[in-house]
């Protein structure tokens, strides 16, 4: 436990005890998710611009991620909330690869399934 001033106000106390999060702790909490979101939020901030647009979406990702790593970079016990807008974010770079690599695979002319006649 952190050492600190006690003052004898179990809340002023408890607030005490809360630090600054580490780089330790991000990695120990979101791992390879907090690399595949930067990419994630570059790509689907990029994609709200193209028509249809998913605008609403993408700015609710954005000011979630924002929102989360601000307060869980305030205090240590707070990092766990930045666990689900990173995997959101993570898994629009991971969906983004899969379109990208399953692009060459789409045929977009219909074949001509008929059978040769013997």
């Amino acid at each position: 436990f952190v050492k600190h001033t006690r003052t004898g106000n179990p809340l002023v106390d408890s607030v005490a005890e809360h630090q600054a999060t580490s780089p330790d702790a991000y990695w120990n909490y979101v791992h390879y998710c907090g690399y595949w979101a930067v990419p994630g939020i570059i790509i689907a901030a990029a994609n709200a611009a193209v028509p249809p647009g998913r605008g609403a979406a993408t700015s609710f990702l954005m000011l979630y991620l924002a929102v989360t790593y601000y307060f869980s970079s305030k205090m240590t016990r707070l990092v766990l909330i930045l666990g689900p807008p990173t995997a959101m974010a993570g898994g629009v770079f991971i969906g983004w690869l899969f379109d990208q690599i399953g692009a060459p695979l789409e045929d977009d002319e219909p074949t001509d399934n008929k059978v040769a006649e013997a």
